[in-house]
This record gives C-alpha cells, sequence and structure tokens, in this order.
C-alpha cells in the first residue's frame, strides 16, 4: 500500500490514488448491495405490478427523498462537516444536540408528508400513501443519522457491514409483507423501508451509545448551524430540481406514465450514482481533513484528482448506458415500461453525470469553505428552469421533454457551480484527462455499436459480450493515451 508524506503540503497523485481508491473498494460494497437490491426490485417488480403501481411507490421515494433532504439533509451534512473538529467530549454534546433537532425535524417533516400524501389525486387513498411515506421518512432518515456518525468517524466496515445486511433483508420482508397488503405499491414500501426502519432505529441507538451521559453542547451546535442552516435552502432548491419531473408528470399525466418514467430512470442512473457515493464517501472526510490540517493547497490538489477520476470513470459509463438502452430495457423491465427507453435512458444518464460531478466535485468548495448561501446561488436558476421548463415541456413532449427539462436544469447548475467555485478555491481542471476519456469513449461507443448490430434480437448475449468488450476497449485505449487514472490503477494492483 502506497503510503501518503503528509509532511509535505501537496501529496503527488501517485501517492493519492491508492489511498482513494483503498477507501472507495472499502464503501464500495456498501453502495453495491442496496443498488443491486433496486435493480432486483425494477426488474422483479415492474413484471408483477402495473405501471400505475409502480408510480405511486416511486412517489414514495421521491417525497420522501424531498423530505428528507430539505428537514434533515442539511444536520447530517454539518455533522459530518464539524464532528471530528472537537474532542470526544465535545462530539458527544454536538451528536447529542443533533438528536434533539432530529427529532424536531422528524415531526416537521410528518407535516410535509401529509401535504404531499393530498396531492396523490386519485390514485390511492391520501392516509394510505400518507403511511407508507411515514415508514420511508423515518427509516431512511434514522439510518443515515447513525450511518453519518460512522462515516465521519472513518468506521469504515462497520459502515459496510450494516449497508449490506439491511437491504437483503429489506427485500426479503417485502414477501412477507404481501400476504398482508396484497400485491400492490404499500407492501413494496412496508416491507423494504419497514425493515429499514427498524434498522435505521438501532443504528442510531448503537452510534450514539458512547455518548449518553453527554449533556448537548449547544455552542457547538451554534458553530455548526451557522454553516449547515443555509443548507436547508440548498436541499430544498435541489430537492426542487430532483422531484419537479415526477411530480408534474404524476399531476398532468397520472401515476402510470410515472411509473414508466421511474424505471427507465433507475436503468440509467443508479451505476451512474454508485460510482460517485463509492468516491465521495471517503473523499470528502478526507478532503475536509486536509484543507483543516493542511490547508489550501492540499485540498485544492485532491480536489482536482477526485474530478479527474470521476471523470475518467463517469463518461464511458455514460455512453455505455446509452448505447445498451435497448437491450437493457427488454432485458430488466417488464413489456409495459420499456417505450421511450433509447430516448430516456441516455438523457438520464447524462444527466446523472452532470449532477455528480456537480454535488460531488465542485459543490465541494462551498462546503470546505463554508458558503452555504453561495451554493445555493447555483441552484435557484436552475430550479426556476426546471420547472418552468417541465411544466411546458410536459405538455408538449411527455415525458421526453420532462427528461430534457431536467438535463438542461442540471447543466446550467453544473455550468454555475464551476465558474462560482472558482473563484472561492482555485482547482486545475483536468483537459487532458477529459480529452483522452472522450475519445476512448468514443471508441468504445463504436465497438459497442458494431457488437448490437452483429446480434440483433439477441438481447442478453448483447449484453453479455458488449460490457466487458467496451470496457477492455476504453481502457486499453485511454492507457494507450497516456490517461493517469489507469495508470495509476495498474500501479496500485502492481502491473
Amino acid at each position: 500500500i502506497y503510503q501518503c508524506d503528509w509532511s509535505s503540503d501537496v501529496c503527488s497523485s501517485d501517492l493519492k490514488m491508492p489511498s482513494l481508491l483503498k477507501s472507495s473498494l472499502i464503501y464500495a460494497p456498501s453502495i453495491i448491495v442496496p443498488r443491486a437490491f433496486s435493480y432486483i426490485i425494477v426488474i422483479v417488480f415492474t413484471r408483477l405490478l402495473a405501471p400505475a403501481e409502480f408510480g405511486l411507490y416511486s412517489l414514495i421515494i421521491t417525497y420522501g427523498e424531498v423530505l428528507d433532504s430539505v428537514f434533515l439533509g442539511w444536520s447530517r451534512l454539518g455533522l459530518l462537516r464539524f464532528l471530528r473538529k472537537y474532542s470526544s467530549a465535545d462530539e458527544g454534546g454536538l451528536v447529542k444536540a443533533n438528536l434533539y433537532f432530529y427529532i424536531v425535524s422528524i415531526i416537521v417533516g410528518l407535516f410535509g408528508a401529509s401535504l404531499f400524501s393530498l396531492s396523490t389525486g386519485n390514485s390511492t387513498s391520501p392516509l394510505r400513501f400518507f403511511s407508507a411515506l411515514t415508514v420511508y421518512l423515518i427509516g431512511n432518515s434514522a439510518m443515515r443519522f447513525g450511518l453519518t456518525i460512522l462515516r465521519a468517524l472513518e468506521k469504515q466496515k462497520l459502515y459496510t457491514v450494516l449497508e449490506v445486511i439491511r437491504p437483503a433483508l429489506s427485500f426479503a420482508c417485502i414477501f412477507l409483507a404481501i400476504p398482508f397488503f396484497g400485491l400492490s405499491y404499500y407492501s413494496l414500501a412496508f416491507g423494504f423501508f419497514g425493515t429499514t426502519a427498524f434498522f435505521g432505529i438501532g443504528t442510531i441507538i448503537w452510534t450514539t451509545r458512547d455518548y449518553h451521559h453527554s449533556s448537548a453542547n449547544w455552542q457547538a451546535m451554534r458553530q455548526m448551524l451557522h454553516y449547515a442552516s443555509p443548507l436547508i435552502l440548498v436541499f430544498l432548491l435541489s430537492s426542487i430540481i430532483a422531484a419537479t419531473d415526477r411530480y408534474m408528470i404524476n399531476a398532468l399525466s397520472g401515476a402510470a406514465m410515472v411509473g414508466v418514467y421511474a424505471a427507465n430512470y433507475a436503468l440509467s442512473c443508479p451505476a451512474i450514482a454508485l460510482m460517485f457515493n463509492s468516491i465521495n464517501l471517503g473523499a470528502f472526510p478526507k478532503l475536509v481533513n486536509l484543507y483543516e490540517k493542511k490547508g489550501v493547497q492540499s485540498a485544492a490538489a485532491h480536489l482536482e484528482h477526485i474530478i479527474r477520476v470521476q471523470i475518467y470513470l463517469g463518461f464511458p459509463m455514460v455512453v455505455g448506458i446509452s448505447t445498451l438502452a435497448k437491450p437493457l430495457a427488454n432485458i430488466m423491465l417488464g413489456e409495459g415500461f420499456r417505450q421511450g427507453a433509447t430516448i430516456l435512458m441516455p438523457l438520464m444518464a447524462l444527466t446523472a453525470l452532470l449532477g455528480g460531478l456537480k454535488s460531488f466535485a465542485f459543490d465541494q468548495v462551498f462546503h470546505l469553505k463554508q458558503c452555504s448561501m453561495i451554493l445555493s446561488y447555483t441552484l435557484l436558476p436552475a430550479a426556476i428552469l426546471n420547472v418552468v421548463l417541465n411544466y411546458f415541456f410536459i405538455l408538449s413532449f411527455g415525458i421526453y421533454g420532462v427528461a430534457w427539462a431536467t438535463l438542461l436544469s442540471y447543466l446550467l447548475a453544473l455550468l454555475l457551480s464551476i465558474i462560482l467555485s472558482a473563484r472561492l478555491l482555485s482547482v486545475s481542471f483536468p483537459y487532458k484527462e477529459t480529452g483522452i476519456a472522450f475519445f476512448s469513449s468514443f471508441v468504445m461507443w463504436c465497438t459497442l455499436s458494431v457488437i448490437l448490430l452483429s446480434m440483433q434480437g439477441e438481447n442478453i448475449i448483447q449484453i453479455l459480450v458488449a460490457i466487458p468488450s467496451g470496457i477492455t476497449i476504453y481502457f486499453i485505449v485511454s492507457f494507450l493515451l497516456g490517461a493517469q487514472t489507469i495508470k495509476n490503477i495498474l500501479k496500485r494492483i502492481n502491473l
């Protein structure tokens, strides 16, 4: 294992890569396993449920994420940013104060859940929808609170174990719920998220057990609030951008179209989100640590490296998903959910890449500098644009218009984030690596297109041949062109 010499202000890329790769690999199962079960749910239940039922399940997740982000996301990010800044005694006081805020936020969030439940129209009973949404909100917020503490304390292995066991048991409990609630979105939501609620409460109890005798440290909490409270606006604007598509599809076209849109989204975005999250789980705490202890120059060098890796891995993922959209949809989705996959999936994959680069690369500067309000300036124009475009595009182009509106909104948000973050922290953009990734992805696309043309109608064989072939071609071409990322990977595995 290569070790970084922290006696110097800036680590070289060769030394930083193994550390980032190692932390990403440790966290990877905690991202891969939940995503894998998300794929399994899509494969199984788009064949068992009508599009309207699957659409309601998607709305539970969409609205639950909005409520969790707006009312609770800011405090978790603040806890992650500040927990390691204090001594052990002060850590306990900060965690205790955050627990009080968590309880109050859940109560306020349930009021928001009731408003969302009234907006579902005639698709389902508002009370039935509210109960499922409540289980989602409590379960996921509790789980994330405990996991945030583990992440801040860099207890990577325990974090990973919990996130491997939880989705497996949650998926099994769906089938235990079906005899009680029938084959519907309700049994799907209650079975999966009800189990998550038990895990979440248990995780909070476990991670805070050492802090039971601590008193709430309101002075530390005030310092955290100075940074984190403006994030409420940030998360609100982010939620508007992320949730407007499904909200407006449901309002204008009904839950069945939400189901079709959500199923295509579930095929397009999780793999890209997995990549960003796997890198970010280990990279962000380290970025904060470098900034606090080694200064601006070290943090900027590390962030530049993160951006280079994200671009290098993100480009081929978008190209692969876009090129293989049709066979992927035919294999993984029920027949009623496949319409428009060849258009929707490329747009959604590119949107996921833009959103990931914004959130997990350039937005990190605002968190380091504690400039949360400036971060909201990158989102407000994009949120307004998103609402306007969604309304007009859905009336003219249906769900394809929604996908285009969301893509353009994220593009604007990313551009604003790049421009404003550059004023706070100078980070060199990896133009060479980006050019290599782009050209290598183009060669990969040519290869995949030839494979698809030569195996028309053989969906499974196309996928089995195309994916390893595309990956191999991409890495070979990028290596020959001198991509630094692949060279670092090969050094890490001694090749």
